[in-house]
């Protein structure tokens, strides 16, 4: 029996158990690779004691099973778990975090000691210009309000992907540095980095606080001129963007080019026209 193949395409909880006693029955339980494999179907399937207990039987672990049991930790809002097992992983000797363990990890601290230590252990094994460690980094400061260590991580990169600047455009916005975001987006353009709708999605809603019309307009016409306009999460944020500024016309246009709408996109066609008092066109979206 392919083992491998039928874990990645199990779809539930009882196909996973019954996977999962064939495993034990056949004596392969043991196998690092097919239990991990089990443990992630197990957390993608929502049972995380059952993917702890495939993790604890294993009786030798790799950074794959470390990384798949931090993740499932992280992945179900177990922080301070995926902490722990972090901590659990670098007393194992000869073993060694990974640039897949870290982003996962930086996501489990609960304080800027915790990200300093493993900001520190990062640079220490080499992961420093990992991009994906190094966006991690960037989101882990922005979270705890140092945006100037989340500018000291960008800037001494030596290539930055999308991820990482999105994570600076980003956290800058969550930190109320409007300004400096739209100076970011505008060094992304011109670097020709790979803008998407994230980015887009993080960088309007800054042009209300800035009252910059010119900004958001230019950051329409981009996203017409990429193809992005049609994304749900970007039209909604033009509208929310037009309709803070005032342009509630701007507003409708988007909305009516939409193909795809979701709550928030009505919620903020209502608060448009509940903004100029105008309850008719408000019942008219309602009904």
């Amino acid at each position: 029996m392919d083992f491998h193949r039928r874990l990645l395409s199990c779809t539930s909880l009882h196909g996973a158990r019954m996977l999962h006693a064939l495993l034990l029955i056949s004596g392969r339980s043991a196998n690092v690779l097919l239990s991990t494999d089990l443990l992630n179907l197990y957390s993608r399937l929502g049972d995380l004691p059952a993917a702890a207990c495939s993790f604890n039987c294993l009786p030798k672990k790799n950074i794959f099973s470390w990384n798949s049991m931090i993740s499932a930790f992280v992945r179900h809002g177990f922080l301070a778990d995926a902490f722990l097992c972090f901590q659990q992983l670098l007393a194992v000797p000869d073993l060694r975090p990974d640039s897949f363990t870290f982003p996962v990890a930086l996501k489990s601290s609960a304080s800027l000691d915790d990200v300093r230590k493993m900001h520190s252990l990062i640079a220490k094994l080499g992961f420093g210009t990992d991009v994906f460690v190094s966006a991690s980094l960037i989101n882990c400061y922005s979270r705890f309000g140092l945006v100037d260590n989340a500018e000291k991580v960008f800037e001494e990169m030596p290539y930055k992907d999308s991820g990482c600047w999105n994570a600076m455009v980003s956290g800058l916005c969550q930190n109320g540095k409007e300004s400096d975001a739209v100076r970011v987006f505008s060094q992304m353009v011109k670097e020709e980095a790979f803008v998407d709708k994230i980015t887009l999605s993080s960088i309007l809603p800054v042009c209300a606080p800035l009252n910059d019309i010119l900004m958001g307009t230019a950051v329409h016409v981009y996203a017409m001129k990429h193809g992005l306009e049609r994304d749900v999460f970007v039209s909604n944020a033009l509208i929310d963007m037009y309709r803070k500024l005032g342009y509630l016309e701007d507003a409708r246009l988007v909305f009516n080019c939409m193909e795809h709408r979701d709550l928030v996109t009505w919620n903020s066609m209502i608060a448009a026209f509940e903004q100029i008092g105008d309850p008719t066109s408000t019942l008219k979206f309602l009904i």
